[in-house]
């Protein structure tokens, strides 16, 4: 299950880091050539409405770069089985691309200047589209971190050593996917390679966490002692 997820979603996140690449490559080439002539935005030339849209489309690249990244490898949670190399590659190359189009809206094409009302109104719709996409995913970075007070919890230690994954927690249900305790946390312990499991992942014996030490993450007493509780199977709750 998770193996076949890794690679879907590997090839994917590889697939779209690759349009970007060529994105970039086509847009560099066109500055470099400089095919298209442009003109800076706070030019006599370059009417209101096109100054406003670009600078629409500015702010939507620079809440693009963390609102996508945070949704995607946070939010997202399918994602954490994504290669580490192929989340590096997207968010570089994603990050590349926004930049190079926040500079890009320092100007305007004289094509666009030229163009029929139509057109600059169409470039504006869009834009206040983009925005208010961006404004979206952006606030789902405010929504996921709302803290207590110091005095309303209690700091814990993991309950484990060494390189693990932590994932489903947070007050929110937009990282936190239990329903029935919203204070569980879900941890799996990491290989070398990133991997949380090895073989076909069909037996909880391929997981790296089974039979790790449990330590106690915050000081108390113990109570009760249980290890009579079978294993769930994989892919039942």
């Amino acid at each position: 299950m998770f193996g076949k997820f890794e690679i879907i979603l590997t090839t994917i996140a590889l697939v779209v880091t690759s349009i970007l690449l060529f994105i970039i490559f086509v847009r560099l080439k066109r500055i470099i050539l400089k095919k298209k002539k442009r003109v800076f935005i706070l030019d006599k030339k370059v009417n209101p409405l096109l100054k406003v849209s670009k600078i629409l489309v500015m702010i939507t690249f620079i809440l693009l770069i963390p609102g996508i990244i945070y949704y995607i490898f946070t939010i997202a949670i399918v994602s954490t089985v994504i290669r580490e190399y192929a989340k590096v590659l997207f968010i570089i190359t994603f990050s590349l691309w926004a930049f190079i189009e926040i500079i890009n809206c320092f100007s305007v094409s004289e094509k666009l200047i030229n163009a029929y009302l139509f057109r600059q109104l169409l470039f504006s719709v869009i834009s206040i589209i983009g925005i208010s996409g961006a404004i979206l995913l952006f606030s789902f970075i405010l929504k996921s971190y709302p803290f207590p007070d110091k005095q309303e919890y209690v700091l814990l230690d993991l309950p484990v050593k060494g390189t693990w994954l932590v994932g489903h927690a947070g007050a929110t249900n937009l990282t936190n996917g239990h329903t029935k305790n919203k204070y569980a946390i879900d941890i799996l312990k990491l290989n070398s390679d990133g991997r949380f499991y090895s073989g076909d992942e069909k037996n909880v014996l391929d997981f790296f966490s089974y039979g790790e030490p449990v330590f106690a993450p915050a000081d108390g007493i113990v109570t009760e002692i249980v290890d009579n509780i079978e294993s769930d199977s994989i892919g039942y709750m």
